[in-house]
């Protein structure tokens, strides 16, 4: 998504957004950047937490207990853990933080890009930032290098990075899952072999199963695709000209049809949920008529 913030972001100005784009938007677009960043906190820390309680019942059969108390041990131990899968699923369904942090996300961006928009016709909100209200008074020729300088640019360089960012991490836990995965196939031969404790092959199990649930839950080689295709639209939407108000107008709207139908892409893939509750359908793409002439 445009300007999608990762979860160690802690400043109120979004990851990829210059103090520039800040003072173009309307101060209230704090509130949603900062509910976004503890919302997209809470969603990660719920899931890895769930996962991890997966992944404590086959670790606990592994505890050294005397072979009198092993049994019950065991017993004891997996209802406690499954109580406890059970409470964190119930957790992560009322809390709801991952639909929550992409709705927050959403908003927040919707509301910088009409703040853009604005500034660009020349016509700001009383409540836009100071930089909006100054610059949409200025001709065509310097609204569109200002808007090419912090809106494009900016989102180009933020794309760049978080394409590769999702690359590298998609790209580590590919190697995880194919580790994980020639584990499994080893301790299920050795089973047939030889004797191999249950509790062994259950967690061989529930590391693979746990690492398939978090490659869905991030999601990363899915939106490295996604952020690296809007990042090139970008760049060739930049070498626009527009020469007066209704050339720049169109050279604006195609740029912001292009974030906001990586938003739509961004939101399908990391909640359905969002998607399917927003009340509202995917953009229409703005018309080319005259576009050809707009540089």
């Amino acid at each position: 998504m445009t300007g999608t913030q990762e979860p160690a972001a802690r400043s109120p100005v979004r990851p990829g957004a210059t103090a520039v784009s800040a003072q173009v938007a309307p101060a209230a677009l704090q509130t949603y950047e900062l509910e976004a960043a503890h919302q997209q906190r809470t969603a990660h820390r719920l899931q890895a937490g769930y996962l991890l309680v997966l992944l404590a019942a086959p670790l606990a059969r592994l505890m050294p207990v005397g072979e009198d108390r092993r049994a019950g041990f065991d017993h004891r131990a997996s209802a406690l853990l499954l109580l406890a899968a059970v409470a964190m699923r119930l957790l992560l369904r009322r809390a709801a933080a991952d639909s929550d942090w992409v709705r927050a996300r959403r908003e927040s961006e919707t509301l910088r890009a009409a703040a853009w928009r604005r500034c660009m016709a020349g016509h700001p909100n009383p409540d836009d930032g100071p930089l909006g209200h100054q610059i949409s008074t200025a001709d065509a020729g310097t609204r569109w290098r200002f808007y090419r300088q912090h809106r494009i640019e900016d989102q180009i360089g933020y794309f760049t990075d978080r394409a590769e960012r999702h690359r590298r991490r998609a790209r580590r836990w590919y190697w995880i899952r194919l580790v994980l995965t020639a584990g499994t196939l080893a301790v299920a031969t050795a089973a047939l072999l030889g004797p191999v404790q249950g509790a062994v092959i259950g967690l061989v199990s529930a590391l693979l199963a746990s690492s398939e649930a978090w490659l869905q839950f991030r999601r990363s080689d899915v939106l490295a695709a996604s952020f690296a295709e809007a990042r090139d639209e970008l760049r060739s939407l930049r070498e626009r000209e527009p020469a007066d108000d209704a050339a720049l107008a169109r050279a604006v709207d195609a740029v912001e049809f292009t974030l906001e139908r990586e938003r739509w892409t961004w939101t399908a893939i990391m909640s359905l949920t969002v998607l399917t509750s927003s009340g509202r359908r995917p953009p229409a793409p703005p018309s080319t008529a005259g576009v050809q002439g707009a540089g």
